[in-house]
């Protein structure tokens, strides 16, 4: 049986996207998440902060569009 550890595996991919991120940057291109909101669903909305935390870490850009109804 092979047994996965979630956090090693997630560091792991959280380090090769820095890197490819740092590289795409090092190119002149700048990776972005754009994301829209509408309404105000407070789970969406922490949904949206983990992302936009993921994001910004790994050095993608980050803009929220948010629109209420």
């Amino acid at each position: 049986m092979i047994l996965l550890d979630g956090k090693t595996r997630a560091q792991e991919i959280r380090k090769q996207l820095t890197t490819k991120v740092a590289f795409l940057r090092e190119k002149g291109l700048t990776p972005r998440l754009n994301v829209i909101f509408i309404g105000d669903d407070p789970v969406s909305r922490q949904y949206i902060e983990q992302k936009q935390k993921a994001a910004l870490a790994i050095g993608i850009e980050f803009e929220l569009f948010h629109f209420n109804l």
